[in-house]
């Protein structure tokens, strides 16, 4: 506007003609630093969807999970339900499109550590963060997030009006979740169950750590 002495519409339509009739390269700024972190298509590869009535048919919430710190109010928020014919706490796994892409299923009483959980609807978990759809949010206003290993510990948290966590499905973060993680461009702090190698906390702290002066 300044340098044609024009109004903001003159200048547009004069901008819009030079980018229709010429190939104008794209450079993002810092390198693409920031491009790169946003969440983009290969985020979602391999994440088949499920129809919610492959769910079991239950709308019993676990007291299990009650006992265990869940309040009934956050299982229903989350999905959980109990499945009565194989007695197993249906968890509902979905997408960061709030699709139902897996779900699991975790014994309701006492059995072998290896025969606790199963799978209900099988997805790569490697692909997914549980709790995403429900606490990113609050997440990116607080400007921080908990990144824990099971599920529970997501509901538990929310149970106490803290949903600043996210769950990994285990102690080994993927790069689709790191780069999910990242994306939030929040602090992280790595929060894994007891007895867990400071070798593996130390490499998920670097996974998910930005090197960049303009961080904060």
């Amino acid at each position: 506007m300044d340098e044609r002495n024009c109004s903001f519409p003159e200048a547009l339509e004069w901008l819009a003609k030079i980018v229709k009739y010429k190939e104008v390269p794209i450079h993002y700024p810092f390198g693409g630093f920031y491009h790169a972190l946003s969440p983009h298509e290969s985020y979602e590869e391999n994440l088949s969807t499920y129809s919610e009535s492959l769910l079991p048919p239950s709308g019993a919430l676990p007291r299990l999970w009650f006992r265990d710190g869940v309040d009934y109010q956050t299982q229903e928020r989350f999905g959980i339900t109990i499945d009565f014919e194989s007695n197993r706490v249906v968890i509902p796994i979905h997408g960061y499109d709030n699709k139902l892409v897996g779900a699991k299923g975790r014994y309701n009483g006492d059995c072998p550590l290896d025969e606790r959980w199963s799978m209900y609807l099988p997805y790569p978990k490697s692909l997914v963060l549980y709790g995403w759809n429900e606490n990113s949010e609050e997440i990116v206003k607080k400007q921080c997030v908990y990144i824990v290993e099971a599920e529970k510990s997501v509901c538990q948290a929310a149970s106490w009006g803290m949903n600043l966590m996210l769950g990994i499905g285990g102690h080994d973060i993927s790069e689709t979740q790191a780069q999910r993680i990242k994306s939030l461009g929040v602090d992280v702090i790595i929060a894994y169950d007891e007895g867990i190698d400071k070798s593996c906390l130390i490499k998920s702290c670097k996974q998910v750590e930005i090197r960049n002066q303009f961080w904060r």
